[in-house]
């Protein structure tokens, strides 16, 4: 009977020992989680203090989402045989590498899974989602179709595919952090969504990821439009609808209109908005890979748009209607 097993350690103890059944699109899988426990002097490390305990018992943290303790030893089981693929051949097509299937992100996906209920059950608000990182390496091992024997072990130091995001060591723009830090300067308005997004998509939540950057983007264009109207003594209505704002409060404070000026990104704005957020809002249904990342790639694009627009002064401007 064909099968997959993969084995992996979590560096962190999340999830409370035992067996869970985990049912996704109809595909079952049966998830075995062991608690290991860190030696006393590991602890005493991490904790910086000596520990003692009488009648030779061990120390043991609840909740211990940092690994202090105790880390995890997870087994995945499913009834059915998937290869080892690697998706290295698909470097520099993320569009193609985001739906080639992958170990990883198929033991991220059920334990995500486990996670959500467990935070719904327990309000657990502390434990976040694992992603493909998180697994620093793993053993695969399972019978194929034919029912031969398969085996393979894989170390990738926590190698995973997720969003292409060019991150920067923190001693490069240490003086500027220092600044941020010493004089109250506020992170530009879509930045912490865009991070929470991106987060988001390498934890395979997608729908997630297209509620997460559509209120980074509503929150971006209204107070950033707000703020140049204020600056500039100009008066705008208050509107709920994003692209009635867009469409004839935005005008007012720049001289430029997203739908008459470039129809190419506004149909990518009504995309983002009208298309991916009423899917995964409204309807509930499932973002796919592509579209996540296609939400984060046409809001970025918006947002570069709007923050290039050249103000108007004070001005009795009316946009059409």
């Amino acid at each position: 009977m064909a099968k997959t097993i993969i084995e992996f350690n979590l560096p962190y103890s999340i999830i409370d020992e035992g067996t869970y059944e985990v049912s996704l699109d109809g595909k079952l899988a049966k998830i075995t989680i062991e608690k290991e426990m860190r030696s006393q002097q590991d602890i005493e490390k991490i904790m910086g203090w000596k520990i003692s305990t009488t009648g030779g018992g061990k120390v043991e943290m609840y909740p211990d989402s940092h690994g202090v303790s105790s880390f995890s030893k997870i087994k995945i089981e499913w009834s059915y045989y998937f290869k080892n693929i690697s998706r290295m051949e698909f470097m520099g097509n993320f569009e193609k590498m985001i739906e080639v299937p992958s170990v990883k992100e198929e033991c991220v996906k059920y334990l995500n899974r486990l996670i959500d209920v467990l935070r719904f059950k327990t309000n657990q608000y502390w434990i976040q989602p694992i992603l493909e990182q998180d697994i620093l390496q793993y053993q695969h091992e399972g019978i194929d179709d034919s029912g031969k024997p398969q085996q393979s072990f894989v170390m990738d130091m926590g190698a995973g595919v997720g969003y292409p995001l060019q991150t920067i060591k923190a001693e490069k723009v240490k003086s500027e952090i220092l600044d941020m830090l010493k004089n109250e300067k506020v992170i530009p308005f879509f930045n912490k969504y865009l991070l929470d997004g991106i987060r988001y998509f390498n934890s395979k939540q997608f729908n997630d990821v297209v509620i997460t950057i559509n209120i980074g983007l509503e929150i971006l264009i209204k107070k950033y439009t707000e703020m140049k109207a204020r600056e500039n003594g100009i008066h705008i209505d208050q509107v709920k609808s994003l692209h009635k704002f867009l469409r004839k409060q935005f005008p007012k404070v720049f001289h430029s209109s997203l739908i008459e000026d470039n129809p190419t990104l506004w149909e990518k704005f009504d995309y983002v908005r009208d298309g991916l957020r009423t899917k995964a809002v409204h309807y509930g249904q499932k973002i796919t890979p592509n579209e996540a990342y296609q939400c984060i790639e046409d809001s970025k694009e918006v947002v570069s748009w709007v923050m290039n627009q050249k103000e108007r002064s004070n001005t009795s401007f009316t946009p059409k209607t």
